[in-house]
């Protein structure tokens, strides 16, 4: 036995109104206003710390090459050069170091930026956010300017 169906068709509910689409809109708006700032401020600690991470790989690589020749390089080229220790060629560091943003680190030996009693190290800086060198002040990011400082 088959059923009949009438010629009566049922009314449903196809999509949303333009004004559920709204407020759905509205509620995607404040949820982005709200967390996009906070973002973009982690974004910039971000890439503030890894210039610094950089920077003391630099430093690192800087003390072994102190080690073999009993002084530190007088630029970062020296670091990503073969050079001749005991018979065998060693390179301190596989290419140029960047920056976060992408730019060569500034480099001098001997240092006339920091000033700390029995400390030599060589100063090694980053032009910052703003890619303007202020010699290692300003937003530039630096080896011997303390953490806590620059944060």
């Amino acid at each position: 036995m088959k059923k009949q169906v009438t010629g009566q068709l049922s009314r449903t509910r196809g999509g949303f109104t333009l004004l559920e689409l709204l407020i759905v809109l509205a509620i995607i708006v404040v949820i982005a206003a709200m967390v996009v700032p906070n973002l973009l401020g982690q974004r910039d600690t971000a890439l503030r710390r890894t210039t610094q991470q950089t920077i003391k790989g630099v430093e690192t690589a800087c003390n072994m090459y102190n080690v073999d020749f009993n002084d530190f390089p007088e630029s970062l080229d020296v670091l990503v050069q073969p050079q001749d220790v005991d018979g065998q060629k060693k390179v301190y560091l596989p290419d140029m170091p960047l920056d976060a943003w992408d730019r060569q680190l500034q480099y001098e030996w001997p240092n006339t930026k920091s000033q700390k009693e029995g400390v030599e190290k060589p100063a090694i800086w980053s032009s910052g956010k703003d890619g303007k060198n202020d010699d290692g002040e300003g937003d530039d990011i630096n080896n011997w300017t303390p953490r806590q400082a620059k944060q």
